[in-house]
């Protein structure tokens, strides 16, 4: 019945390295779809009983951090009643005559689309005094035109998971001249074909698409870092891909040709032999830093991307994400749910209600749809223990459609169903 969907999302893998990755994934997917978070009931208790106060707000201008120019906005606060609860300060910013700041790249912003500034904390006390918590917001991120603008801010402290609010600050009044001349730049998306042939060898296209501002006619450069799992460099062997300290890297150069300058699909490639790494399995890291090299300056970095390389398989976290998806598009195709409103966030276990006799039919869809055997104890089994070993056994047996040599036979001897006892899976896991 779901074979087609099965196979558009199984196309990306195959079968000798299937077993490994569904290990190391299936956590993602368990933490994508339930709230295991134990702390939930107890917040519920705590909502009554928030208390709070902000003593004191000011703001500090002119401060470079991260490369860019902005400004600080300190807070002295106290919170009660939230000890250990992960809670999170936002600064709202508006023109004097109550309009909010509109934000346009979806950097400093609220869910409706005004600038903001945030940070989360988690009070250690009953009672817990911040003196000075800092907010910092770039200039160019409050999307002023050129010019002197009148502006104020209010901060609200909320609880994070409740979104409850705890308190929020008097209207702080302050004036801004904006002059748009510092460089600076963004890099908005990473993505990356493995397996590539480029003069004859084999590695990876790294893609980006990034942007400049203030930068035309300087000369810059994209570099590609590459990291282990622990945060360690990769060291260079033969000074072919690396920095002049012998770090394992790919180069490229540009030069912006306006004052906005915007790379759709700016392309970094990367031998896998220019890794250097001996034989095997390896969890890997790779940043990338805009510099200017005429002012001899970071322009910006990006994220951290995680792969997958091994001699067999090398994937990226994108197509995980892309099978995580489909996978939940397809457990809602058996419960006959709506997908029209699904986005990444958005839980399964939601969907269709979390109960015990909901989780049995989980179970019973999952097993009759892959020949799969769950045990379990239905006096003991916890609804997240049957769920979580549902979609492990989706995720194996999905991953398992796949191999490279499409040359050879896959007729196989009939086998006994897989079996797999849900608590152990999730202990083994963790």
């Amino acid at each position: 019945m779901f074979e087609d969907l099965l196979n558009d999302f199984a196309n990306t893998f195959f079968q000798s390295a299937a077993e490994r990755l569904a290990v190391r994934t299936s956590e993602a997917v368990i933490d994508s779809f339930f709230d295991s978070n134990p702390n939930s009931t107890q917040n519920n208790s705590y909502q009554n009983r928030y208390k709070g106060k902000i003593h004191k707000v000011w703001i500090e201008h002119n401060i470079k951090q991260d490369n860019y120019k902005g400004m600080i906005i300190h807070c002295k606060f106290e919170v009660e009643n939230v000890k250990n609860i992960k809670c999170r300060a936002v600064a709202y910013l508006y023109y004097r005559n109550g309009n909010p700041l509109k934000d346009l790249n979806n950097s400093y912003y609220t869910t409706d689309g005004n600038v903001s500034t945030s940070e989360e904390f988690t009070p250690i006390y009953e009672v817990t005094i911040y003196k000075d918590f800092p907010l910092f917001i770039p200039y160019h991120e409050l999307h002023l035109p050129e010019g002197k603008h009148e502006l104020k801010l209010f901060i609200r402290i909320y609880d994070e998971e409740t979104k409850t609010e705890i308190v929020r600050s008097n209207e702080h009044y302050f004036n801004h001249t904006y002059v748009d001349n510092e460089p600076r730049g963004s890099i908005d998306k990473i993505w990356v074909d493995f397996d590539i042939i480029n003069s004859g060898q084999t590695g990876m296209n790294i893609h980006l698409q990034f942007s400049t501002c203030n930068l035309m006619g300087n000369k810059c450069g994209v570099t590609a870092f590459f990291y282990s799992e622990d945060g360690q460099y990769l060291k260079d062997q033969n000074n072919q891909y690396c920095t002049t300290s012998g770090q394992v890297c790919s180069y490229e150069t540009f030069t912006p040709p306006y004052k906005n300058s915007s790379y759709k699909d700016f392309v970094l490639f990367m031998p896998y032999s220019e890794l250097h790494l001996p034989r095997g399995e390896y969890n890997l890291n790779v940043k990338i830093r805009l510099y200017d090299q005429v002012n001899k300056s970071d322009i910006t970095w990006s994220n951290q991307y995680s792969f997958l390389y091994s001699d067999e398989l090398t994937m990226g976290e994108g197509e995980i994400i892309e099978v995580l998806e489909s996978l939940k598009r397809l457990l809602a195709e058996i419960f006959f749910v709506n997908t029209s409103s699904f986005d990444y966030d958005t839980r399964f276990v939601d969907i269709y209600g979390a109960n015990f006799i909901g989780s049995v039919k989980f179970i019973r869809a999952v097993e009759n749809e892959f020949n799969v055997k769950v045990e379990y104890d239905d006096d003991t089994a916890e609804i997240h223990d049957l769920e979580d070993a549902a979609l492990y056994i989706m995720l194996l047996k999905c991953l398992q459609r796949k191999h490279r040599l499409s040359n050879v036979s896959n007729t196989r001897a009939p086998q006994e169903p897989p079996k797999i006892e849900s608590k152990y899976r999730r202990e083994s896991l963790r």
